[in-house]
């Protein structure tokens, strides 16, 4: 499995992230989240404060 280690940009969204890349914000925080490990997990549409990097499918 390949991945893409996002940074987290200002400004940036759930859905701005998955628009970039063409995907569904859902999908794309179901992989994030079985991949994170558990101070990484997205719990809403909105992104923690915390977070640096999202994990995204490289497709």
């Amino acid at each position: 499995m390949e991945f893409i280690k996002y940074e987290i940009q200002k400004g940036d969204t759930l859905k701005s992230i998955a628009e970039k890349y063409d995907l569904d914000a859902n999908e794309m925080k179901i992989f994030h989240n079985e991949n994170c490990g558990i101070t990484g997990i997205i719990l809403n549409d909105d992104l923690p404060l915390h977070l640096k990097y999202i994990l995204i499918n490289k497709i």
